[in-house]
C-alpha cells in the first residue's frame, strides 16, 4: 500500500513540480555517460582484437577476407586518407593508361600478335582500357592479390581471353611438394548461379563448385607431380596469373596496402570526433540565462522560448534554443569556460596522420598536410616516394609480360622482343634537360639519334623507334626535295 501511495504522490508532483522532467533529465544525463563508456569499451576491445585470428572456420581465409573487406570499406565510403593515397599511387603510375606493347623484334608477326592479344574488344575490358588499368590497380592495392584468369579458344583457335577471378574465390594455394616456391594450381571456389525466373535474374541461391586453376608456368604435363590426382577438377584451357603485394613468403598470398595504416587513420578520426564533442559541449556553456520564478513559471518561460524557435504565418522567428542555458536564480551555476584545446587536437590529429602516412609510405605533404602543401605542387618529387611508385608500376609491367608472353607462346612465337612503354612518374624540367642534351651533343657525347630519342622521351613520346623513323623519312623527303645550285641558276636565267 506504501507503494501506491508513494507511486501516486509521485506522480502528482510530476504534474504540479515537474518531477517527471527531473526523472527524464536525470536519465538523458546517465544515457550520455553509457554511451560514452561504451564508446572507450569500444576502443579497447577494437585494440585487443588488432593482429588476433578470429575462431571458426578457416582462420587464415577468414582473418584475410575480414581485412580486405575493411579495406574496400576504408577506399570506397568510410577513410578519406586511405582513398587519396590509393588513388595517388593509381594515377601516377597508369595516368592516362599503358598505350600497348610495342615489337622491337625483327619478326614482322610479333607485333601482329602483340596487338591481337592486347587490342581484342573483350581483354580491352577486362584489363588493358586505361579505366580497367585503374580499376585492376584499386583492386589490388585493397585486396593484396589480383588473379586473371587466361582462356584459351578453341583447337584452331589461338587467341588468348584476359578475365578477371575475384581474389574472395581463391581459397587456397597449391604449391610442388618438391620446391615449395613454385605454384602449381589454385584452388577456388566459384559459385554456381541459378537463374531465377520469377525475377528475371540470376538468384541469390547458389551452389558452389571446387575447381583448379594451373599457375600460368604449369604449362608442362611431364613437370606436374598432381596431373593424375586432381584430373576432373581442373579446368581446362585456363590458367592463373597470380599479382600478389605485400606478400612475405614465396608463393603466397598478399595483404592489402592499406591493413597496417588502417589503425593510425580510425585514432585520428576518434580524435576529430572527441574535438568535436568538447566543442560542443563548450559551446552550449557560453551563454547562460538567470530567472528567479518558480518551477511553474520556468516551465511556461522555457516553452515560450522553444516556441520562438519555430515559423510562424510569414514571419521568421529567431532560433534561440541551444544558444543559452536556461537557470533558475535561486540556483548560482558558475561556468569557467574549458578551452577547445584545437591546437592539441590538431598536433594529435597530425601524428596519427604520420603513422598512416608512412604505412602507405605516401608523404605527409599529399593527404591535406597544410604546413607542407607547398611541397605538393613541387617540380620534383622526393626520391623514396619515386621508387615506391616506380616499384609498384614495374609490379604491374612484370604481370603484363607475363600474360603477353603466354598469349604469344600459344600463337608459337619464343622469345619475343617487345617493349611495355609506362607512364612517366615524374616529369624532367625540360630547360634544364634540353640544355643537357644540346651540350652533350656538341661534346660529341651523344650521335643524332641519341640526341632525337632523348628530346622524345623527355617529351612523353611512347614509341621512340617508330618517331625516329618518321623522323628519318621526313629528311629523306626534304633531301630529295632540295634544288641543287645549278638548278636554281637554270631558274634564275629563265624567261619564265
Amino acid at each position: 500500500m506504501r507503494l501506491l501511495q508513494r507511486s501516486l504522490k509521485r506522480i502528482a508532483n510530476a504534474a504540479t513540480g515537474g518531477e517527471l522532467d527531473r526523472l527524464s533529465n536525470s536519465l538523458d544525463g546517465a544515457y550520455i555517460r553509457l554511451k560514452e563508456q561504451n564508446r572507450e569499451i569500444q576502443r579497447a576491445i577494437d585494440d585487443a582484437r588488432e593482429g588476433w585470428i578470429p575462431l571458426g572456420g578457416d582462420q587464415q581465409i577468414q582473418n584475410r577476407q575480414n581485412m580486405r573487406d575493411l579495406s574496400r570499406q576504408a577506399f570506397q565510403r568510410s577513410d578519406v586518407f586511405i582513398k587519396g593515397a590509393l588513388r595517388l599511387m593509381t594515377e601516377f603510375v597508369f595516368e592516362q593508361g599503358i598505350d600497348g606493347p610495342i615489337s622491337t623484334d625483327e619478326r614482322a608477326e610479333v607485333q601482329v600478335a602483340l596487338d591481337g592479344f592486347w587490342n581484342e574488344d573483350s581483354n580491352q575490358e577486362a584489363l588493358f582500357s586505361t579505366v580497367a588499368q585503374h580499376r585492376g590497380s584499386n583492386q589490388l592495392l585493397v585486396d593484396g592479390d589480383y588473379f586473371a584468369i587466361l582462356r584459351g579458344g578453341a583447337d584452331t583457335d589461338k587467341r588468348t581471353a584476359v578475365r578477371f577471378m575475384p581474389a574472395a574465390q581463391v581459397v587456397d594455394i597449391i604449391r610442388d611438394p618438391f620446391d615449395l616456391t613454385r605454384v602449381l594450381y589454385y584452388k577456388c571456389v566459384v559459385p554456381q548461379l541459378k537463374w531465377d525466373s520469377t525475377k528475371n535474374n540470376w538468384g541469390t541461391e547458389t551452389d558452389s563448385k571446387t575447381a583448379f586453376y594451373p599457375d600460368i608456368f604449369n604449362i608442362d604435363p611431364n613437370n606436374d607431380p598432381l596431373k593424375d590426382r586432381l584430373k576432373s577438377h581442373v579446368e581446362k584451357d585456363a590458367h592463373l596469373l597470380h599479382i600478389a603485394i605485400n606478400a612475405i613468403d614465396a608463393a603466397d598470398f598478399g595483404w592489402p596496402e592499406p591493413a597496417v595504416s588502417l589503425p593510425w587513420f580510425r585514432r585520428h578520426r576518434e580524435i576529430a570526433q572527441d574535438q568535436a564533442t568538447i566543442s560542443k559541449a563548450t559551446g552550449a556553456l557560453m551563454n547562460v540565462l538567470k530567472v528567479d520564478a518558480t518551477a511553474a513559471d520556468m516551465d511556461t518561460l522555457r516553452g515560450d522560448v522553444e516556441s520562438r524557435s519555430q515559423w510562424a504565418d510569414s514571419e521568421a522567428n529567431e532560433n534561440v534554443t541551444g544558444q543559452f542555458n536556461l537557470l533558475n536564480q535561486q540556483v548560482e551555476l558558475s561556468v569557467n569556460r574549458a578551452s577547445s584545446r584545437a591546437g592539441e587536437a590538431e598536433t594529435n590529429s597530425r601524428m596519427f596522420r604520420m603513422g598512416g602516412a608512412a604505412g602507405l609510405n605516401i608523404p605527409l605533404h599529399f593527404q591535406a598536410d597544410l604546413e607542407n602543401a607547398n611541397l605538393a605542387t613541387a617540380r620534383s618529387m622526393d626520391r623514396p616516394t619515386l621508387v615506391h611508385f616506380r616499384a609498384y608500376q614495374s609490379v604491374w609491367i612484370d604481370a603484363y609480360r607475363k600474360l603477353i608472353d603466354f598469349a604469344l607462346l600459344r600463337l608459337g612465337i619464343k622469345d619475343p622482343q617487345y617493349d611495355v612503354p609506362a607512364p612517366r612518374i615524374a616529369r624532367q624540367d625540360i630547360s634544364e634537360a634540353g640544355k643537357l642534351i644540346i651540350d652533350a651533343y656538341d661534346a660529341g657525347l651523344l650521335t643524332v639519334n641519341q640526341s632525337a630519342a632523348s628530346v622524345l622521351d623527355m617529351l612523353g613520346f611512347d614509341d621512340i623507334a617508330k618517331e625516329l623513323a618518321a623522323r628519318e623519312k621526313e629528311m629523306e623527303t626534304e633531301e630529295e626535295a632540295e634544288v641543287t645550285p645549278l638548278e636554281q641558276e637554270i631558274i634564275e636565267g629563265s624567261s619564265w
